[in-house]
C-alpha cells in the first residue's frame, strides 16, 4: 500500500513540474504603428492655409457663385396615377416634379442647412445623381440647392476643368490629383460646401464592347483636356 501511494505521489510531482515548466512568459513585440489614410494630393497643399487653397480655386474658376435660384422655380406637379402603380418588385416609374422637389429638400436642402437634421436623419447620403435630357432642370436644381442652404459650390465637371490645374512646377507631378485634394479639403473647411460635376459620364465612360478600333485618337490620361484623369483621384477621396 505505501509503494502505491508513493508512485501516486510521484506521479503528481512530476505532471505538475512539467505543468510549471510549460509556462513561458510571451515577449513583447514592438507594436506597428498604424499608417495614416493617404490620399493622393494631399501632400501637395498640406502647408497651405485654407484661405489660400481656396482663392486658387476662385482664380481657376473652380468655386463659383451661380445666379440664385429658388426651388419653387422648378415647376410640376405629383404624377399620382404613377405613384398608384409603382411596384417594389419592379422597375420604379421615373418620379413627378413634385416628388423631386421633395426628395430634394428632405435629403439635400434640410441636411445642409441643420446640423440637428443631419444628426437626426439615420440615412446620411452625400452624393446624389441626376439624369434626363438636356433642358429637364437638373443644373437648375443644383443651383436652387446652392441658393436655399447659402452653400459653397465647386465646379469640377469636364468643361470646366479642361486645362486647369495643368502645370507640373506649379501644383506638384500630377496637378489632378493636387486639383481634387483642394476642392476636397476646402469643401470639408468651408461648409455648406455642394460639389457638382456636370457631364459624369465623361469621367466615367462605360467600357465598350464589339471590334477593336484604332487607337490614334485616344488621350493620355494625364492630358490635361482627358475628363477622365481625376476618375481613380475621386474614387479614393
Amino acid at each position: 500500500m505505501i509503494n502505491v501511494e508513493l508512485e501516486n505521489m510521484k506521479l503528481l510531482y512530476g505532471s505538475s513540474k512539467k505543468k510549471k515548466k510549460g509556462k513561458k512568459k510571451k515577449k513583447k513585440g514592438k507594436k506597428k504603428k498604424k499608417k495614416g489614410l493617404k490620399l493622393p494630393g494631399f501632400k501637395n497643399i498640406k502647408d497651405k492655409l485654407p484661405p489660400e487653397i481656396l482663392t486658387d480655386l476662385i482664380q481657376n474658376d473652380i468655386v463659383k457663385k451661380l445666379p440664385p435660384v429658388n426651388l419653387t422655380d422648378f415647376i410640376g406637379e405629383f404624377n399620382y396615377i404613377h405613384s398608384m402603380l409603382d411596384d417594389i418588385k419592379e422597375t420604379l416609374y421615373d418620379p413627378s416634379m413634385a416628388l423631386i422637389r421633395q426628395l430634394v429638400t428632405e435629403y439635400i436642402i434640410f441636411p445642409l442647412g441643420s446640423e440637428l437634421v443631419r444628426n437626426r436623419v439615420l440615412e446620411n447620403i452625400r452624393s446624389f445623381l441626376f439624369y434626363g435630357p438636356a433642358g429637364t432642370g437638373k443644373t437648375m436644381i443644383v443651383r436652387a440647392c446652392a441658393t436655399e442652404s447659402n452653400s459653397l459650390l465647386f465646379d469640377i465637371s469636364p468643361a470646366n476643368i479642361d486645362g486647369k490645374y495643368a502645370d507640373a512646377a506649379v501644383h506638384g507631378k500630377k496637378p489632378e490629383e493636387t486639383l481634387i485634394a483642394s476642392v476636397m479639403v476646402t469643401a470639408k473647411e468651408y461648409q455648406p460646401s455642394i460639389i457638382y460635376i456636370d457631364e459624369m459620364e465623361k469621367i466615367m465612360p462605360a467600357k465598350k464592347k464589339g471590334k477593336k478600333g484604332k487607337k490614334g485618337g485616344k488621350k493620355k490620361k494625364n492630358d490635361p483636356s482627358n475628363p477622365t484623369r481625376i476618375k481613380k483621384v475621386l474614387g479614393k477621396w
